[in-house]
C-alpha cells in the first residue's frame, strides 16, 4: 500500500509541475511562431536581395565573357583572313588586303587592343606575302600560258607545213599516177591497136590466102571440068569412030 500511495503522491506532486512546464513550451512556441512571422518576410527579402545580387552577377560574367568572346572572335577573324585566301587571285588577295590597312582597332578592343592590332599586322604581313606570292605565280602562269600557246602555235604551224606538203605530195603523186596511167593507156591503145592492125593485117593475108586458094581450085575445078569435057568429047569421037 505504501508503494501504490507513494506513486500516487508523486503523480500528483508532479502534476503542477509538468503543466507549468507544458504552459512555458506553449508560451515558447507561441513567441516563436510570432517571432518567425517577423523573420520570415525579412529573411524572405534578404534571400530576394542575394538572389537578385547572383542573378545581376552571373548576368554582369555572361556580359563580360560575351564582350570578351566578341573580341576574341574578333580577333580570330582577323587571324583568319591569310588563310582563306590561300590559292585565291592575286586581285582579290588585294582587295583583302586593303580591307585589312583600313581596318581600325578601336575601342570595341578594349583590354586586348594590342592583341588585336598585332593579329591586324600580322594579317595585313601575310597578305602582302600572300599577294607578292600570288603575283608571282599569276606571272609565272602568263609566262607559261604564253609558252604553251607559241608552241601550240608552232605546232599548228608545222603541222599546217606538214599537211600542205602532204597534200603537195598527194597532188604531184595524184598527177604522176595520173600521167602513168596515160601513158599506160597510150601504150596499151598503141599496142592495141599494133595488135589489131596485125590481126588485121593477117586477117586480110588469111582472106587473100583463102581468095587465092578458092581462086586455084575455082581453076583447078575449071580445068578439071575442061578436062572431063575434052575426055568426054574424046570418048564420044573414039565411040563415033569406033561405030
Amino acid at each position: 500500500g505504501y508503494r501504490v500511495d507513494l506513486e500516487k503522491t508523486r503523480v500528483e506532486i508532479k502534476a503542477p509541475a509538468l503543466e507549468r512546464c507544458r504552459l512555458i513550451d506553449a508560451e515558447a512556441t507561441r513567441i516563436k511562431r510570432a517571432l518567425e512571422a517577423l523573420e520570415d518576410p525579412i529573411d524572405q527579402q534578404i534571400k530576394q536581395e542575394e538572389t537578385r545580387k547572383e542573378r545581376e552577377r552571373a548576368e554582369r560574367e555572361a556580359a563580360e565573357a560575351a564582350r570578351i568572346k566578341r573580341v576574341q572572335d574578333a580577333i580570330a577573324e582577323i587571324n583568319a583572313v591569310p588563310p582563306g585566301m590561300v590559292g585565291k587571285p592575286a586581285s582579290e588577295v588585294e582587295r583583302a588586303l586593303e580591307r585589312m590597312r583600313a581596318y581600325v582597332v578601336g575601342e570595341w578592343a578594349f583590354e586586348f587592343k594590342e592583341s588585336a592590332a598585332e593579329a591586324q599586322a600580322r594579317a595585313i604581313a601575310a597578305l602582302e606575302q600572300l599577294h607578292a606570292g600570288a603575283l608571282a605565280q599569276e606571272r609565272a602562269a602568263a609566262e607559261e600560258a604564253a609558252r604553251v600557246k607559241a608552241e601550240r602555235e608552232e605546232l599548228a604551224r608545222l603541222r599546217a607545213e606538214q599537211e600542205q606538203r602532204a597534200r603537195e605530195e598527194q597532188a604531184r603523186i595524184a598527177e604522176e599516177t595520173r600521167k602513168r596511167a596515160e601513158a599506160e593507156a597510150a601504150a596499151r591503145a598503141k599496142i592495141e591497136a599494133e595488135e589489131r592492125a596485125s590481126r588485121e593485117k593477117i586477117e586480110a593475108e588469111q582472106r587473100a590466102a583463102r581468095a587465092a586458094r578458092e581462086e586455084e581450085d575455082r581453076k583447078a575445078r575449071a580445068e578439071r571440068a575442061a578436062a572431063a569435057e575434052r575426055q568426054a568429047e574424046e570418048d564420044a569421037r573414039l565411040r563415033a569412030e569406033r561405030e
